[in-house]
């Protein structure tokens, strides 16, 4: 814990990306392009960091970059998308491929995991999507029979790493 009164630490921009070992689960905050941490996305893709499994709610911009390097090696995500400019190419095109792992998400689905990992509960219930064969393609996702219709399971989805653009923080970092 960081003391209020204590001096803030700076940490340069390589040191800080080289925590993410290769083969982490990855999670990046922002949207489309507002607020996302480019320059450590940069360096993580440079860093030569290898089968990051990307897992956040939207892809894009982030993605697109870690795709570029070599870096992913597993995507789970709910959406992906360059807001006006369409499809992402590099997405699109490991995903008809089929070269990387892609794993799609209910954004429910997604938030229930993250609170599962959070409460440290091996899993949260969720509306199961009917009429939907998301869950044949959401690895964390179950449809939980003796609960009645309806009703899935979410496995817990714990994150190693998350990046975030922050425009300003406390001491303590928050």
């Amino acid at each position: 814990m960081v003391r209020p009164d204590s001096p803030p630490v700076f940490e340069p921009l390589a040191a800080l990306v080289a925590r993410i070992g290769s083969g982490s689960r990855l999670a990046v905050g922002g949207h489309h392009f507002a607020r996302l941490p480019i320059a450590a996305l940069c360096a993580l893709a440079s860093s030569g960091v290898r089968d990051l499994n990307y897992f956040s709610w939207g892809g894009g911009l982030p993605l697109e970059i870690l795709l570029a390097s070599g870096s992913v090696g597993r995507i789970d995500l709910c959406f992906a998308s360059l807001d006006i400019f369409g499809l992402p190419p590099r997405f699109r095109a490991v995903a008809e491929a089929r070269s990387v792992p892609v794993h799609d998400w209910p954004a429910l689905a997604m938030i229930q995991g993250l609170r599962a990992a959070a409460q440290n509960l091996p899993f949260l219930p969720m509306q199961w999507p009917e009429g939907s064969d998301m869950g044949a393609r959401c690895p964390g996702l179950r449809l939980a029979s003796d609960e009645g219709p309806g009703i899935g399971l979410v496995a817990a989805q714990a994150l190693d790493t998350v990046l975030l653009h922050a425009p300003y923080a406390d001491r303590a970092g928050n």
